[in-house]
């Protein structure tokens, strides 16, 4: 029987190295409440010693909570399911089954709670919408414990991953050339060891938002480099990847020369990116719909210019949101918020920017070595240095941003040119038409570091800013969408 499941909207932060979630109700005493249930082991006749748990979903801050009510269509819509992990849970108490599975919690103060049975050699499941009241016995939908698989070493076949069942990954895994393996919703891979999934054919690993399918780590208190990656290698086959979470591990997901769908995605807690792109070139890639957060770097795109990144959030990683390289993507509808470098273009990269947000980063936008991002409709907000900054190049390569019709909220950095006679960055910027909101033209000439700022002798070699005209009120239709 499939576990009944609620939808809530809810948000993760970082908070001493670990997620949280909360719900708006809290609990209040009383002793008369009970939860019972029923728990089964597959192939079993006797389903007694299962331990069971109950935890409390834990608190958190809303400031990601209100931007998905404002913009309910940005990143993944998170609840229970996805976000909550039992190993760094806020545990409440347990018990264990009778021979017949049976298990109950008596004196139950009234609140919100989340029930998980588990057994070793099998893999653990729950239900996450109970909420008792005073002299209410909640009933559990039956949990089905299912038998724990090994998976390690090459498909000699194309393989079906069954819905729920844990896969404990002892060994590199590889998908050969014309093999597909195929995720199941609620399937569970928990790597054992610093070893990757490698697609050389094609996965299709579709959950659903009820039914999450979860990439992670198998040990008891999961940290980051616990596992390697999922990389996709030089296929022409098209693989998906939807409604999953990705953490724990080196790098999230690696794709190279591989078309690639993903969707609906939370990947976070990855030592180095997040989603590393690289060597497309004109490969499709559509990364849409995704929250991804606490990776050195969010996303990474380097060779990649025939991609797609729509309606996501990039959410404090150590160095950037978004990273190109040689490549040249459409970026619509982005927010990248509290990371070190929202936006970074460098080498080559012109990216095409529309209604993104970029706001509480270090800087928005960082670009140098012939990069010319065009940023149209976009929206900065509140960085803790600047805006934008152009730095300065080596061997004289030189980049020139253009930024039309965007809003610019900023009272302690506009934009900052740097450049110098052995690198000189004299290409005039493109600002014109952006609203400053209430500052004056002396304020934001005080704001924007160019050529007007630095010595004579240097003047030749750091370009100008044009911002004039400006817009006089804001741009409704610049930002998120």
């Amino acid at each position: 029987m499939k576990r009944r499941f609620t939808v809530w909207t809810v948000v993760i932060v970082i908070c001493m190295g670990g997620a949280f979630l909360t719900r708006c109700s809290k609990s209040s005493k009383s002793t008369v409440n009970q939860i019972r249930g029923t728990v089964t082991l597959e192939g079993e006749t006797d389903h007694g010693g299962v331990t069971v748990k109950l935890f409390s979903p834990p608190e958190v801050q809303h400031d990601l909570v209100f931007i998905q009510s404002s913009h309910p269509g940005l990143g993944v819509p998170l609840n229970l399911q996805m976000v909550f992990d039992r190993r760094l849970a806020n545990f409440i108490a347990s018990t264990q089954t009778n021979g017949d599975g049976l298990y109950r919690f008596t004196e139950i103060p009234s609140g919100d709670y989340i029930v998980m049975a588990d057994m070793d050699g099998y893999g653990y499941q729950g239900q996450y919408d109970i909420s008792v009241h005073s002299g209410n016995e909640f009933a559990v939908d039956r949990i089905d414990l299912l038998k724990e698989a090994q998976l390690a070493g090459a498909l000699e076949n194309s393989r079906v991953l069954d819905a729920d069942r844990h896969y404990i990954v002892s060994g590199d895994v590889t998908v050969p050339p014309g093999m597909t393996l195929t995720i199941e919703p609620g399937a569970h891979i928990e790597f054992d060891g610093y070893y990757t999934l490698l697609i050389e054919g094609r996965l299709e690993a579709i959950g659903t938002e009820a039914e999450i399918i979860y990439f992670t780590s198998h040990q008891q208190m999961p940290s980051k480099d616990d596992w390697k990656r999922i990389e996709f290698s030089s296929s022409s086959e098209t693989s998906q990847i939807r409604w999953c979470v990705v953490e724990y591990s080196t790098n999230g997901i690696y794709g190279k020369s591989t078309p690639l769908l993903l969707s609906h995605n939370m990947i976070r807690y990855n030592t180095e990116n997040g989603i590393l792109i690289f060597s497309t070139f004109d490969t499709s890639i559509e990364i849409k719909n995704h929250l991804i957060m606490d990776s050195k770097k969010g996303l990474w795109l380097e060779h990649a210019d025939n991609s797609t990144i729509e309606n996501n959030i990039l959410f404090e990683n150590q160095e950037l949101g978004i990273g190109c390289q040689e490549s040249s993507p459409v970026l619509e509808n982005n927010l990248l918020q509290a990371n070190k470098y929202g936006l970074y273009a460098v080498y080559n990269s012109n990216p095409q920017c529309r209604n993104n947000a970029l706001m509480s980063n270090e800087w928005g936008l960082v670009c140098g070595g012939y990069s010319n991002p065009l940023l149209n409709l976009c929206s900065f907000t509140d960085h803790s240095i600047g805006a934008i900054y152009i730095f300065q190049p080596p061997r004289g390569s030189q980049a020139q941003p253009t930024v039309h019709s965007s809003n610019f909220d900023e009272h302690i950095g506009l934009i900052r040119i740097d450049g110098g006679p052995q690198a000189p960055n004299n290409l005039t910027i493109d600002a014109t038409n952006n609203y400053w909101g209430d500052l004056s033209t002396g304020e934001i000439d005080r704001l924007i570091w160019d050529k007007q700022d630095v010595l004579p002798e240097t003047a030749p070699y750091v370009a100008q800013v044009d911002y004039l005209p400006l817009a006089t009120t804001l741009i409704d239709s610049a930002g998120l969408q």
